[in-house]
């Protein structure tokens, strides 16, 4: 089971955790661009694999500031 915790979001704990999950996001994406050699849209892209719409990944690519 999951537990569902407050966070004081001005809280070293609760940054560290978002710190993580961009962390986690970033390195799926890397991933799958690597799996799908730089491709991010279309048949096999690494939208797909993902099961993003590939605008999304392409947003969520330029916030995360990956390189490819």
């Amino acid at each position: 089971a999951y537990e569902i915790k407050e966070c004081d979001w001005s809280s070293d704990v609760c940054s560290s955790d978002l710190l993580e999950i961009r962390e986690l996001e970033a390195n799926n994406i890397r991933a799958a661009l690597a799996a799908s050699r730089g491709k991010i849209y279309g048949i096999d892209g690494a939208a797909e694999k993902l099961g993003m719409k590939p605008t999304t990944l392409a947003s969520r690519i330029k916030a995360l500031g990956i390189r490819q």
